[in-house]
């Protein structure tokens, strides 16, 4: 996807030809692209690199995971075939993929209210973070508190965009433990989801927190105990 734009490069093809860099003589090139273009580049890239093996993964292969959303789906299916590859059994993989925790990935950290953490962080992770999103609420009616803050080099519209549409109460904020990077200014995250849904975000529905935990506090204190607050 189009991350780490400024040292990669601006478009997905130019950000392929940096990664591919990896590849190396004799090596087994696995991806789970499915981008025809970019697939065919890669696997361009890796035969004259001289990959001794080309794969494409494909998520049917349906795992049971420790994790929740079915993004993950594509990203075990890679692993798996890194597993196969290695000679590790089915077994053993099926067995490990249930077990998985991945800290910050759709980690769901409470019950009563649904304490959810994501570290998605640009358009593609925060797209995947909103189908997880749809996916938990399918059985869950509660209402969705969303705790946003957003790096300044990141593209706002992009980024909320992706995910405003399932909150029905914003609370912007901001890091505080990586003082080298720069913040959106919390009340233009505001600004855009008043823009975006004036008759949903009003009044007491959002709220600008210069500190992220105060920020937690006010959902937690509003959150019904079949609520979702989420953390991204």
């Amino acid at each position: 996807g189009l991350d780490h734009t400024d040292i990669l490069g601006s478009t997905k093809k130019k950000i392929a030809y940096e990664k591919s860099g990896i590849i190396k003589h004799n090596s087994i090139f696995i991806s789970s692209e499915t981008d025809k273009k970019i697939m065919g580049y890669l696997k361009s890239t890796a035969q004259k690199a001289g990959a001794k093996e080309i794969i494409f993964t494909q998520s049917s292969a349906a795992y049971k995971l420790g994790v929740f959303g079915s993004h993950q789906q594509k990203n075990a299916a890679v692993a798996a075939t890194v597993a196969h590859k290695l000679g590790i059994d089915d077994s053993c993989v099926a067995k490990a993929l249930k077990k998985i925790n991945i800290p910050g990935a759709f980690e769901i950290v409470n019950k009563n209210p649904w304490i959810i953490i994501d570290g998605a962080h640009n358009p593609d992770k925060l797209g995947s973070t909103s189908q997880a999103l749809r996916e938990f609420k399918k059985n869950r009616p509660g209402k969705v508190h969303l705790i946003f803050g957003l790096a300044h080099n990141k593209n706002l519209k992009n980024c909320l965009g992706k995910i405003i549409k399932q909150a029905d109460y914003l609370y912007a904020t901001r890091f505080t433990q990586n003082t080298d990077r720069k913040c959106v200014d919390p009340r233009q995250i505001i600004s855009f989801a008043k823009n975006y849904d004036k008759a949903k975000f009003k009044g007491g529905n959002t709220r600008v927190f210069v500190f992220p935990e105060d920020a937690f506090f006010e959902a937690k204190r509003k959150a019904g105990k079949k609520d979702i607050i989420l953390i991204t």
